[in-house]
């Protein structure tokens, strides 16, 4: 177990960094969120007309999105086929907040420690997890402060190694990319937790730590992170633009502004340049500073259990695309074939410009720039699923190692990228104390590896009626899905030239006019 700062530290730092002005906590009353499914690319442009705010980005034959009251209308007198994921959003936010402040409450009651991170934690929790690792951990963890975030904030990054010098290759992290993605920041949170516990203990976590170096940047955003916590949960982008953000995945230069948004209120907006962020700045700046010894680089964001491979801004292949595909099929392998491996172009339709993974691959000879969507269907999965997101985690972190050039290469007899505490995959078991989730009004179906419906063409198809929005009397209860691990059709011919306009944000300058 990894010992962690004592409650009080963390009820100091949970107001850690700048804090902003008093602002109106932001609510969705009466919003919904749907899985649409677009039969062509017109109903892809109806859709557009209905959101500002589309949840999923991947290439399937569903797309995830929320449509506000106004334009609820509307949807339930057209002929587009949906299902109701929430009836009402703001139901599931504060049954979410409820939740978040019961486990806080049983945390001060309680010893709070162990490596794996079964709440939902704030910006102060979430440092303090970090900094009770440092503490424990002084031989092996090193933390530096690479850059400020645009309210001034420090951006950090973890430095884990453990014997064999300093000149060992690099595997990079990088998470809370984007704010609202809260499964995704936890649970590379607690594989690198599971990895710290694992050292001189567990023969596999021990032989990658001599051997490799890991540079982890917990909380890349933490202006946009804190910002869901005090003011709107579904905030994605950074705090920069005058306050209307920057999606700081669309900043990188990488054919910047060539498939993103020029409209600051867009969820993609670019930026006014490439690195015009302090926060991608400092990203870009620490690879650089390694980039003589990075082999690999991990983008993690929610959602889609998906890995991902450059390029998005193109449909080109990169030089080493074989390479490419069999680490990333690797990857997806050791998560028990939960995940998919997918080019990006191939996942957004060739209109993601600006990203990471791309920005990596162009400038980091040798490395590979990967991604890294995790399971679920929407952005506030329970944190019960923090565990069972570990678990495909860790071993697609391993899967990725053992395909880096190291000294005495030979893996660990038996290496199969498993828990290494024996916790196996969970499901909110009460004895970790993770808190399960009942939010809001959900249709989503559960379990994992499911396959998702085909566009249905009849009522019968998914007990809908067309255009109406009424969920499934057959679905179960509220909240219990996260459709993990599912392989999403890619086979709809429109789907890549109605996605540039979803990613360029076409509807949002239509709506603007």
């Amino acid at each position: 177990m990894i010992p962690l700062l004592p409650l009080s530290g963390l009820m100091m730092l949970a107001a850690w960094g700048p804090q902003p002005a008093t602002a109106e906590v932001v609510r969705y009353d009466g919003h919904q969120v749907v899985e649409a499914y677009p039969r062509s690319s017109d109903e892809l442009d109806a859709w557009l007309e209905l959101t500002d705010d589309v949840w999923s980005e991947h290439l399937s034959s569903s797309i995830v999105l929320r449509i506000a009251p106004e334009h609820l209308p509307a949807l339930r007198h057209s002929n587009l086929v949906y299902r109701v994921l929430y009836d009402d959003l703001q139901v599931a936010l504060d049954a979410e907040s409820q939740r978040v402040a019961l486990a806080k409450q049983q945390r001060q009651q309680a010893d709070y420690g162990g490596p794996q991170i079964t709440d939902y934690l704030d910006l102060g929790e979430y440092r303090a997890v970090v900094d009770g690792w440092v503490a424990a951990y002084p031989e092996i963890t090193e933390i530096e402060t690479f850059g400020e975030s645009v309210e001034g904030r420090p951006i950090r990054a973890l430095h884990v190694s453990g014997e064999g010098g300093d000149d060992k290759p690099v595997l990079m992290l990088l998470s809370g990319h984007h704010a609202r993605e809260w499964l995704a920041h936890h649970a590379t949170l607690c594989a690198m937790g599971r990895l710290l516990d694992g050292y001189g203990s567990d023969d596999e976590a021990t032989y990658w730590l001599d051997r490799v170096e890991f540079v982890y940047i917990p909380m890349g955003n933490p202006d946009g992170y804190d910002y869901t916590w005090t003011v709107d949960r579904l905030w994605r982008k950074n705090r920069g633009a005058g306050g209307q953000g920057v999606d700081l995945n669309r900043n990188w230069d990488a054919a910047w502004g060539t498939a993103s948004s020029g409209i600051p209120s867009s969820q993609v907006y670019h930026g006014t340049g490439p690195f015009s962020e302090p926060e991608t700045l400092a990203f870009s700046e620490l690879i650089a500073a390694h980039a003589d010894r990075i082999q690999g680089f991990v983008d993690v964001h929610a959602f889609g259990s998906i890995i991902l491979y450059p390029y998005g801004y193109t449909t080109q292949a990169v030089d080493n695309e074989a390479e490419y595909t069999a680490v990333a099929a690797a990857m997806a392998a050791a998560t028990n074939d939960a995940y998919l491996p997918v080019k990006i172009s191939d996942f957004v339709g060739g209109a993601a410009s600006g990203s990471s993974v791309d920005w990596v691959h162009d400038n980091v000879d040798g490395g590979l720039g990967l991604g890294i969507e995790v399971r679920g269907i929407s952005f506030t999965e329970p944190a019960s699923q923090i565990l069972p997101t570990c678990d495909e985690l860790y071993p697609s972190f391993i899967a990725l190692l053992e395909s880096f050039e190291v000294m005495d290469p030979e893996p660990p007899e038996g290496s199969t990228g498993e828990p290494l505490d024996g916790s196996g995959t969970s499901d909110g078991d009460p004895d970790t104390g993770a808190i399960d989730s009942t939010a809001g009004t959900s249709s989503a179906g559960s379990g994992t590896g499911a396959t998702p419906p085909e566009p249905p063409s009849t009522t019968e198809d998914t007990g809908l009626p067309m255009g109406t929005g009424q969920p499934s009397q057959d679905d179960g209860p509220a909240g219990q899905g996260c459709a993990c691990g599912v392989a999403r059709d890619r086979g709809s011919s429109w789907v890549p030239w109605g996605w540039m306009l979803l990613l360029t944000g076409v509807g949002a300058r239509r709506r603007r006019r």
